[in-house]
């Protein structure tokens, strides 16, 4: 749900201390930076699918990643989900069936 901030608010049914579930909070840019600095700027359900928007630098391949856990090293590449741009422009990136899997975390990298 939205929030009047702006910010996007959620609750799990486990995890947190006892397993009792948590809640988290989700920050989107309202309007897009002047530079693109590889933030997720738009998060959509489309059915069962997460459909993702980024401002992105031309010609970087951008790789979407996902943790159940918000540590450095716990972040693995989404399948099928890797995109080049070669315009610099807004990204919108799928991640089928996304909405249906385990609850966590989502990032961009940019990939060599």
């Amino acid at each position: 749900m939205q929030g009047n901030d702006g910010n996007f608010y959620r609750t799990t049914f486990s995890g947190g201390t006892d397993d009792a579930g948590t809640i988290f909070k989700l920050t989107v840019p309202l309007s897009p930076p002047p530079y693109p600095i590889n933030q997720i700027t738009g998060v959509q359900l489309s059915g069962s699918d997460i459909v993702f928007g980024i401002p992105s630098i031309a010609y970087e391949t951008y790789q979407l990643q996902f943790s159940s856990l918000m540590t450095p090293t716990n972040w693995v590449n989404v399948p099928g989900v890797s995109v080049t741009n070669s315009i610099g422009a807004l990204l919108t990136v799928t991640n089928f069936g996304g909405a249906v899997g385990p609850q966590g975390f989502y990032r961009f990298a940019i990939t060599p």
